[in-house]
Formats: structure tokens, C-alpha cells, sequence
């Protein structure tokens, strides 16, 4: 199952989602260098795989 992966900035320490959508063993097979910007400080750096974590999000769309 894809799930969401987060990353912590670095400067302000806060989780955030990243664009990446994968499952746990794709994640470790892949070889990552990604630039993220901090949707809460603005600050942008770049992420290596040892910076990532994998954090199910579940999204409630409400019942219609």
C-alpha cells in the first residue's frame, strides 16, 4: 500500500508531507535527493532518504 512520506525540516523541526507516494520497499530501494520547502517556516533545503519517514495519512472526505 502507497503511503504518504513525510520529512522534518531542519530548521523549524515540523513534519511535513512530501509529493512521494510510495510503499515502505520502494522507499528503501530508492535513492533520494529531493529540495523541500517548509510550508511553515519557508525554509528550503535538501532532504537525503535518511530524512524521510513514512506516516500513514488518512484523509476524511466527510460522508455525502
Amino acid at each position: 500500500m502507497a503511503e504518504t512520506v513525510m520529512a522534518a525540516c531542519h530548521r523549524c523541526g515540523r513534519m511535513f508531507a512530501t509529493p512521494l507516494q510510495v510503499d515502505r520497499a520502494t522507499l528503501e530501494a530508492m535513492v533520494l535527493t529531493e529540495i523541500y520547502r517548509c510550508p511553515r517556516c519557508g525554509h528550503e533545503s535538501t532532504y537525503v532518504k535518511a530524512d524521510h519517514v513514512h506516516r500513514l495519512i488518512v484523509v476524511d472526505g466527510g460522508s455525502t
